[in-house]
């Protein structure tokens, strides 16, 4: 079997997929502090099945998930694959090629899967028992895991030779066994009180059938009596109902008669209703004609009030529009005066406009000659004035260039100036960088100082750690062990409850009651007898032998209650089962006096129970004559003294009953209701104590898990302190070249300096040479030219401007006084057609008061010809409602007429319903005694067909040749003998027969189960002889060459293993006693880091040559060693490379030389680690 592929994606910092592929030989994986290279192997060993995520240096599941960086969110899932070669068909499987992969998401849910196949882990651990690779292996081994081997227990060390001796498969199968043992003897156990429970069952039950063949006999010859009674019952009726038949048909024949002269009284009765139906709507026509008349008249009276309101408005109207016009006339004379006053004064203004005109525009035109001629001196001055300029702008550059040299020679003082003070810092700077090159040398010093003891720190941290890490085991198997102990007891309180629940060792009828809570009497129900009281253990067999079959009675609220559930237990054929309703059960007490100086008395019984007071009566009943003593012989006094009056039970179970029976003898062990919820409240209080062991306990393992991440977080606290000193020193190692590259880089600097100085200096007198010669050029040219003929155009220039100022200021008043005029114009103007407008209005309003004064004039000659005609219209209706009138009086009197005579003909027609009524009475009276009659009769039908499933006639058969009289004391006597047997259940011989089957059944089951306990301890002890075997052959091999490859590692010495316990080898821990050269044999945890590391190599090869593993991975645990061990190291890998691939993180350039393929980790970008890889031939090549 080969390894040959890795592939990951998402798992710690491998962000991107990655793909190893391993070739046999020596595979080496290599980086830098912090590239992941490590997280190789915490992928290998999670894929192969670790369940403990602190051995992947993690605190929660979640953390093996890429947790994202800067640049990268982070993933979702996590995932692994393996592949191997299987060509030697090692692993059970018939695959050429086998990949196992692991997955995590980040909700939590985690798959398995061989060769993409869904599996579970239990499977994977499978699939590699035996091989080397398994779980318990030590084929993944780390620096921590060097120290774990050594620093475990014996016995947890000798997991790794269980792995090795390839017997972890025989335990798995013996841990099987043992849970399908524990399992079986459970089941045995639950069998076996069920048996208890029939057993107890078995006898009253045997009893009973026998009662039940006894009442069946009694019962079938009353059933014959009780028949031919029902018969005799059923033939008298049929001759009443005879009786009562005939007579009805007499009383029907009467009724025939008078329903005949009723059916005449209806016709008569009906005619006469017919012609007063007439009448009514002949009157109720007249009626509504006259209300018409009437309204007609009150309308037109209305109509007439209004024409005549209406034409005084009107009148009123007219009167108001006169006076109206006569003042509109005035106002409009009025406006027609203003009119003509504005139009001569508008003739006027005309005038004056004109001449205002004129005026304005001889001023506009002075301003317009004004102003050319001042635009024709200010051309002129102009041309002057840019000769001037040009002058000007000459001298001005002269004195620019002059200013310009001058310029420069200051800027190169400046720039003399500060290079001679840079020259200045210059050799300042070389001083202090002397300075912290002595000071940065003192703190290198001071730093590698820190460092050496920051390593003793964490050495002494570890070895706490590990002390702290083992205790945590320790804690972790006595949860353990607590925890299965709790499991037992809820899984035995679990089995007690549901037989409770299903009253286990219950009657049928009784469970029935009990477990019909869809019945809705059930309400009543109270429960059992035995579920609703509480006793002390003690006292548990004296109160069950007390109450006996009693135990299952029901008590029931009410007799109601009790009947509904008994007809319920009939109909479905059940059983019987005895109820006891609270409301007429009565206490039933002896006088209990004070016995408690008695020997052996200990109380009454109904004392020793509890219950809810509501139920108080019922154990008063059924326990109150009942006293509870120690042992038989007080029993005996106690029962002498009272006479034997009383009931005595021991706590043994025997009985003294009144009158001076005695029982008793041996009790078989019987887990009754009583006794499993005893054990019940047992079982919880012990559960409870074991869950507060638990509690403390998982407190004592969380303090020392705390503590042992107290420590990691201080270990990775003082290892982030050593990172820190070693990036210090490093630092201060760069920082120190740095200082003496600036000191080159300063000294460099000063001559560059001097020899600019020198530059600057011939520079600046080339510069004060050129600016005497421009300074004395300048002064012999004039400063001045200012020309005459300038100056007087200046002077002219001035007084035209101000003579045309003068022009436009008297332009400006002629101009405004103008507007202003115009301003007045327009008003006038405006006013004017306002007034026209207003004249408008008044004639047109005069026009429309004319108009609507014709048209109201029109409205009341109307009105008045209307209000003529309405007038003549009502005289007219009034003649006619008086006619009207007469008519209705006439028809109401022929109407009242009608109603006398139908009043009499309806007192005729209601003597003749009294007396149909009480025919009828007679008729329904007989009908009910008929009815009655029926009922009888088909009672008796029912009784026949419920209890005998026969109809009348078939019953004839059966029927008993004798009186009714005889046959009734008959029943009686019967019923008197059937009663004196007592209660029965009629399915007990029908139950005792299910019982007894389901008991051998029973008996069956129990003695398979046994046969299974004893197969399972045959394999059990098989596989302990083969275990035994098989682990002392590999554990004298692997010791032999455990020997041999430590003396060739450490040039000497030896080593040995020994079991602790060697009488109990497959329980036993195992020892390493070493001896390395020169020195006495000593405890492991005082050898070095180096002699750690190669006695677990050792070991490791030990394993390897007993049976070498298809690889092994080996994280960094050459990291001790020094350069000598480290090329022997080399050696035995390549020795033992021929039979087993070895896949090594390492950053020794030994063991790198030993590798045949080496892959590289960096981080090419934050927090993502990236893959490389060189074959070691093709290296060498180049």
């Amino acid at each position: 079997m080969l390894l040959k592929r890795l592939e990951a994606y998402g798992f710690k910092s491998f962000a991107d997929r990655i793909e190893i592929e391993f070739d046999r030989g020596i595979t080496a994986v290599v980086g830098p502090n912090g590239s992941g290279k490590s997280n190789i192997t915490d992928a290998i060993r999670w894929v192969l099945g670790e369940q403990n995520i602190r051995n992947l240096r993690g605190s929660k599941a979640e953390d093996i998930i890429f947790a994202g960086s800067s640049a990268r969110k982070p993933a979702g899932i996590a995932q692994v694959s393996l592949t191997f070669d299987n060509e030697d068909g090692k692993l059970p499987l018939e695959f050429q090629e086998i990949t196992i992969s692991r997955r995590l998401f980040r909700t939590g849910e985690s798959e398995f899967y061989i060769n993409k196949a869904r599996c579970r882990l239990k499977d994977i651990y499978g699939l590699f028992a035996d091989t080397g690779i398994g779980r318990d292996s030590i084929s993944v081994i780390s620096q921590n895991k060097v120290d774990e081997v050594l620093n475990a227990k014996p016995e947890d060390r000798r997991l790794l030779f269980e792995e090795c001796a390839g017997i972890t498969k025989y335990r798995d199968r013996k841990r099987e066994a043992v849970r399908k043992l524990e399992s079986t003897q459970q089941n045995a156990l639950r069998i076996n009180d069920i048996i208890l429970e029939i057993e107890k069952q078995l006898a009253p039950l045997s009893s009973e059938a026998e009662r039940t063949a006894q009442y069946n006999e009694l019962k079938a010859q009353y059933d014959d009596y009780r028949l031919s009674y029902i018969l005799c019952s059923y033939e008298n009726f049929s001759a009443k109902e005879k009786e009562y038949s005939q007579q009805i048909e007499q009383l029907q024949q009467q009724k025939v008669a008078i329903d005949t002269e009723l059916k005449a009284f209806d016709a008569e009765n009906a005619s006469l209703e017919e012609g007063t139906a007439v009448l009514e709507k002949t009157l109720t026509d007249a009626q509504q004609h006259n209300r018409k008349l009437a309204e007609e008249i009150d309308r037109n009276r209305n109509k007439c009030t209004v024409l005549e309101e209406r034409i005084k408005q009107n009148s009123h109207s007219i009167t108001t529009m006169k006076a109206a016009i006569d003042l509109v006339c005035s106002q409009k004379k009025t406006a027609e005066e203003k009119l003509a006053a504005l139009r001569t004064y508008l003739e006027d203004a005309d005038k004056k406009k004109a001449v205002h005109q004129a005026e304005l525009l001889a001023a506009q035109t002075a301003v317009k000659d004004i102003e050319k001629e001042i635009t024709d001196k200010e051309t002129a001055l102009q041309q002057y004035r840019l000769q001037l300029e040009e002058k000007r702008r000459i001298r001005e550059e002269q004195q620019h260039q002059l200013i310009m040299l001058q310029h420069d020679l200051t800027e190169k003082k400046n720039v003399l100036g500060e290079k001679e003070n840079l020259l200045a810092k210059i050799e300042n700077d070389s001083k202090a960088i002397n300075r912290q090159l002595e000071l940065l040398n003192k703190e290198l010093a001071a730093a590698n100082t820190s460092k050496k003891d920051i390593g003793q720190i964490i050495a002494s941290l570890q070895d706490e750690r590990t002390d702290t890490e083992n205790k945590c085991r320790l804690a972790e198997t006595e949860c353990n062990g607590l925890a299965q102990g709790i499991d037992r007891t809820k899984e035995r309180i679990k089995i007690l409850t549901n037989m409770q629940k299903a009253y286990e060792g219950f009657g049928n009828g009784v469970k029935s009651v009990l477990t019909s809570r869809e019945q809705l009497w059930y309400e009543g129900i109270c429960g059992s007898v035995a579920e609703l009281i509480s006793v002390q253990q003690q006292y548990v067999t004296a109160i069950q032998v007390a109450l006996g079959g009693s135990m299952q009675n029901i008590i029931t609220e009410d007799t109601e209650t009790a009947k509904k559930a008994i007809i319920f237990l009939k109909r479905n054929k059940l059983g019987r089962v005895t109820f006891l309703p609270i409301s007429v059960i009565k206490p039933h007490k002896i006088m209990q006096e004070d016995l408690t100086g008695f020997p052996g008395f200990i109380n009454y019984a109904d004392k020793l129970v509890e219950t809810d007071n509501k139920y108080r009566k019922i154990i008063e009943n059924l326990l109150g004559r009942t006293i509870v003593v120690d042992n038989i012989d007080n029993a005996l006094i106690l029962a002498k003294k009272k006479n034997f009056s009383v009931r005595i039970i021991t706590l043994g179970g025997e009985i003294i009953h009144a009158g001076g029976a005695m029982s008793g003898g041996s009790i078989r062990r019987e887990i009754s209701f009583l006794n499993r919820n005893e054990e019940i409240k047992l079982l919880i209080g012990n559960n409870e104590t074991a869950v507060n062991k638990l509690l403390l306990a998982k407190t004592k393992l969380s303090q020392l898990m705390a503590n042992s991440s107290a420590l990691e977080k201080k270990i990775k606290i003082e290892q982030e302190k050593m990172q820190q000193c070693i990036l210090l020193c490093t630092e201060k190692e760069i920082k120190a070249t740095h200082l003496r590259t600036d000191q080159e880089r300063v000294n460099s600097a000063v001559a560059e300096t001097i020899a600019a100085i020198s530059t600057i200096k011939s520079t600046i007198s080339g510069l004060e040479e050129r600016c005497q010669k421009q300074s004395y050029n300048n002064k012999e040219k004039s400063a001045d030219n200012t020309e005459p003929a300038a100056e007087q155009l200046v002077q002219e220039l001035s007084l035209c401007k101000t003579k045309r100022t003068e022009l436009q200021e008297k332009l400006l008043q002629q101009t405004s006084s103008f507007a202003s005029f115009q301003q007045t114009l327009k008003g006038n103007v405006e006013k004017m057609d306002l007034i026209a407008a207003e004249c408008s209005r008044y004639e047109e309003s005069l026009q429309n008061n004319h108009t609507e004064q014709l048209r109201l004039q029109t409205v009341i000659d109307e009105s008045v010809q209307e209000l003529q005609e309405l007038q003549i219209s009502n005289k007219n209706l009034q003649q006619l409602h008086a006619s009207g009138r007469q008519e209705y009086d006439k028809i109401y009197a022929e109407l009242m007429d009608k109603r006398v005579k139908n009043k009499e003909l309806v007192n005729k027609r209601k003597q003749t319903v009294e007396k149909m009524s009480l025919l009828q009475e007679n008729i329904h009276q007989a009908d009910i005694k008929i009815t009655k009659i029926s009922f009888e009769l088909e009672q008796c039908e029912k009784k026949l067909q419920e209890e005998y499933n026969l109809s009348p006639q078939e019953a004839l058969t059966h029927k008993v040749d004798v009186e009714a009289a005889i046959l009734s004391k008959e029943i009686k006597r019967l019923q008197t003998e059937i009663a004196a047997i007592g209660t029965v259940n009629p399915n007990a011989i029908k139950e005792y027969d299910s019982l007894h089957e389901r008991y051998q059944f029973m008996k069956t089951q129990l003695e398979d189960l046994l046969t299974a306990k004893n197969n399972l301890q045959q394999i059990i002890e098989q596989m302990d002889i083969t275990m035994t075997k098989q682990f002392k052959e590999a554990f004298n091999q692997i010791g032999q060459y455990f020997n041999t490859i430590f003396e060739k590692l450490f040039g000497g010495g030896k080593a040995q293993l020994l079991l602790t316990t060697p009488e109990d080898v497959l329980s036993s821990g195992v020892e390493i006693i070493v001896q390395t050269p020169g020195k006495k044999n000593q405890n492991l945890a005082l050898l070095s880091g180096g002699e750690r590391t190669l006695t677990v190599i050792a070991l490791l090869f030990s394993f390897l040559q007993y049976r070498p593993a298809p690889f092994s991975v080996l994280d960094e645990i050459d990291a001790p060693l020094d350069e000598a061990n480290i090329k022997r190291f080399g050696v035995f890998l390549k020795d033992y490379a021929v039979n087993t691939q070895f896949i090594i993180v390492t950053h020794r350039k030994g063991t790198m030389e030993a590798a045949d393929v080496m892959y590289g980790v960096t981080i090419e970008n934050a927090g993502i680690s990236k893959i490389v890889s060189v074959r070691m031939e093709e290296r060498d090549n180049k």
